[in-house]
């Protein structure tokens, strides 16, 4: 195995929030030294393109052996996974599920 690469996603604030927490946590990790791990951050845009930008990084060729999406709720009071969410990518005629189990309930 190579050198370990980690793809961390964020978005900037929407609607009328005066901010996006994931955003802040973004700029906080870039200046983090995470040694020999390949760290990379992208703000996501809040529309089709930034929703598609992570499956069309997989589809170019990509790869990453993590892949975290940060998210914002107002209703959170608490840190946790997004539940049963199930996204397939098509890539090279394969069906690839992206399962994410909401933990800390």
């Amino acid at each position: 195995m190579g050198v370990p690469s980690v793809l961390i996603t964020g978005y900037p604030k929407f609607s009328n929030f005066e901010y996006n927490v994931s955003e802040s946590i973004l700029s906080l990790l870039k200046e983090i030294d995470f040694g020999e791990i390949k760290i990379f951050t992208e703000l996501l845009s809040v529309d089709e393109f930034g929703s598609k930008f992570t499956a069309n990084k997989i589809k170019s060729g990509e790869t990453f052996d993590v892949i975290i999406h940060l998210g914002f709720s107002s209703k959170s009071t608490k840190i946790r996974f997004e539940s049963m969410r199930i996204m397939s990518i098509k890539c090279q005629n394969l069906i690839i599920p992206d399962v994410v189990y909401q933990m800390g309930k």
